[in-house]
Protein backbone atom coordinates (compact mmCIF):
# COMPACT_ATOMS: atom_id res chain seq x y z
CA UNK A 1 0.00 0.00 0.00
CA UNK A 2 1.67 3.44 -0.77
CA UNK A 3 -0.13 5.01 2.22
CA UNK A 4 -2.10 7.86 0.32
CA UNK A 5 -5.34 6.34 0.75
CA UNK A 6 -4.96 7.03 4.25
CA UNK A 7 -4.62 10.87 3.81
CA UNK A 8 -8.22 11.53 4.47
CA UNK A 9 -6.70 14.57 7.11
CA UNK A 10 -5.45 16.86 4.03
CA UNK A 11 -8.90 16.42 1.77
CA UNK A 12 -11.16 18.49 4.71
CA UNK A 13 -11.51 21.45 5.99
CA UNK A 14 -12.57 20.10 9.38
CA UNK A 15 -11.47 16.33 10.69
CA UNK A 16 -13.35 14.72 13.74
CA UNK A 17 -11.48 11.96 15.11
CA UNK A 18 -13.20 9.86 18.32
CA UNK A 19 -13.34 6.52 20.07
CA UNK A 20 -11.99 4.49 22.15
CA UNK A 21 -8.16 5.37 21.74
CA UNK A 22 -7.09 2.90 24.31
CA UNK A 23 -4.36 5.14 25.88
CA UNK A 24 -3.67 5.04 29.85
CA UNK A 25 -2.68 7.15 32.83
CA UNK A 26 0.80 6.21 33.72
CA UNK A 27 0.17 5.72 37.68
CA UNK A 28 -0.24 3.11 39.90
CA UNK A 29 -4.24 2.83 40.29
CA UNK A 30 -4.50 3.87 43.17
CA UNK A 31 -2.73 6.85 42.71
CA UNK A 32 -4.97 7.29 40.15
CA UNK A 33 -8.23 6.86 42.02
CA UNK A 34 -6.59 9.08 44.90
CA UNK A 35 -6.10 12.11 42.12
CA UNK A 36 -9.76 11.70 40.92
CA UNK A 37 -11.07 11.66 44.60
CA UNK A 38 -9.56 15.18 45.03
CA UNK A 39 -10.41 16.47 41.68
CA UNK A 40 -7.10 16.57 41.14
CA UNK A 41 -7.53 15.84 36.88
CA UNK A 42 -4.07 18.26 36.12
CA UNK A 43 -2.27 15.49 37.65
CA UNK A 44 -3.61 12.51 35.55
CA UNK A 45 -4.01 14.79 32.72
CA UNK A 46 0.09 15.57 33.00
CA UNK A 47 0.03 11.54 33.17
CA UNK A 48 -1.45 10.50 30.15
CA UNK A 49 -0.01 8.48 27.20
CA UNK A 50 -1.94 10.29 24.55
CA UNK A 51 -1.04 13.76 25.64
CA UNK A 52 2.50 12.89 25.88
CA UNK A 53 2.39 11.10 22.41
CA UNK A 54 0.97 14.15 20.92
CA UNK A 55 3.28 16.27 22.65
CA UNK A 56 6.36 14.32 21.14
CA UNK A 57 4.44 14.58 17.60
CA UNK A 58 4.43 10.77 17.25
CA UNK A 59 0.62 10.68 17.10
CA UNK A 60 -2.35 13.07 16.08
CA UNK A 61 0.06 16.08 15.26
CA UNK A 62 -2.16 19.23 15.00
CA UNK A 63 -5.44 17.62 16.15
CA UNK A 64 -6.98 19.79 19.27
CA UNK A 65 -8.39 18.81 22.31
CA UNK A 66 -10.20 20.48 24.94
CA UNK A 67 -8.77 19.99 28.72
CA UNK A 68 -9.13 16.83 30.42
CA UNK A 69 -10.76 18.68 33.61
CA UNK A 70 -13.04 15.84 33.82
CA UNK A 71 -13.14 12.42 35.67
CA UNK A 72 -11.17 9.93 33.62
CA UNK A 73 -13.59 7.53 31.35
CA UNK A 74 -11.76 4.14 31.53
CA UNK A 75 -12.06 1.28 34.25
CA UNK A 76 -15.27 1.77 35.78
CA UNK A 77 -17.72 -1.02 37.78
CA UNK A 78 -20.42 -1.52 35.25
CA UNK A 79 -23.59 -0.15 37.24
CA UNK A 80 -21.91 2.21 40.29
CA UNK A 81 -19.97 4.74 40.78
CA UNK A 82 -16.71 2.92 41.58
CA UNK A 83 -13.33 2.27 39.73
CA UNK A 84 -12.49 -1.31 38.62
CA UNK A 85 -8.93 -2.73 39.41
CA UNK A 86 -9.20 -5.33 37.04
CA UNK A 87 -5.90 -6.46 35.76
CA UNK A 88 -4.81 -3.42 37.87
CA UNK A 89 -5.18 -0.56 35.23
CA UNK A 90 -5.17 2.63 36.06
CA UNK A 91 -8.53 4.61 35.62
CA UNK A 92 -7.65 6.46 32.52
CA UNK A 93 -9.17 8.84 29.38
CA UNK A 94 -9.30 5.95 26.72
CA UNK A 95 -12.07 7.65 25.46
CA UNK A 96 -11.14 11.09 23.49
CA UNK A 97 -12.79 13.86 21.10
CA UNK A 98 -10.29 15.48 18.80
CA UNK A 99 -10.30 17.57 15.67
CA UNK A 100 -8.01 19.39 13.30
CA UNK A 101 -8.54 22.29 10.98
CA UNK A 102 -7.08 22.63 7.21
CA UNK A 103 -4.76 26.03 7.06
CA UNK A 104 -6.79 29.10 7.28
CA UNK A 105 -10.00 27.33 8.20
CA UNK A 106 -9.61 27.12 12.00
CA UNK A 107 -10.88 30.27 12.93
CA UNK A 108 -14.49 28.99 12.16
CA UNK A 109 -14.64 26.13 15.02
CA UNK A 110 -14.57 26.78 18.76
CA UNK A 111 -14.74 23.81 21.20
CA UNK A 112 -17.71 24.79 23.36
CA UNK A 113 -17.17 22.10 25.98
CA UNK A 114 -15.60 18.75 26.29
CA UNK A 115 -16.84 16.43 29.21
CA UNK A 116 -17.66 12.70 30.41
CA UNK A 117 -20.72 11.69 31.59
CA UNK A 118 -19.79 9.52 34.21
CA UNK A 119 -23.19 8.97 36.10
CA UNK A 120 -24.28 7.01 32.56
CA UNK A 121 -23.52 3.41 33.76
CA UNK A 122 -23.75 0.09 31.77
CA UNK A 123 -20.18 -0.11 30.81
CA UNK A 124 -16.77 -0.15 32.19
CA UNK A 125 -16.46 3.31 29.88
CA UNK A 126 -17.93 6.78 30.46
CA UNK A 127 -19.36 8.38 27.42
CA UNK A 128 -17.67 11.57 26.27
CA UNK A 129 -18.76 14.70 24.73
CA UNK A 130 -18.03 17.83 23.17
CA UNK A 131 -20.24 20.57 21.98
CA UNK A 132 -18.91 22.95 18.84
CA UNK A 133 -19.52 25.58 16.84
CA UNK A 134 -18.67 26.08 13.35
Amino acid sequence: MDGYGLDFIHGHEHVFFFGDMNYRVDLPFQTAVDCHKRGDFPTLAMNDQLRRQKGLRRVFDGFEEGTLDFPPTYRWQREVDEFSNKRAQAPSYTDRIMHKSAPGVAWCIDRETYTSAHDLFGSDHRAVGAEYTM
